[in-house]
């Protein structure tokens, strides 16, 4: 079992952000696996 588990879709889904911004900031400081 993963230690942390996200979805950060759910968290910005209909919001004009950049998920590769948000998927490298995500990859930097949280070890774990992101679905975005």
């Amino acid at each position: 079992m993963l230690e942390y588990k996200y979805d950060t879709q759910l968290l910005i889904e209909g919001d004009a952000l950049d998920e590769d911004a948000i998927s490298a900031y995500f990859t930097q400081r949280l070890a774990g696996d992101c679905l975005l």
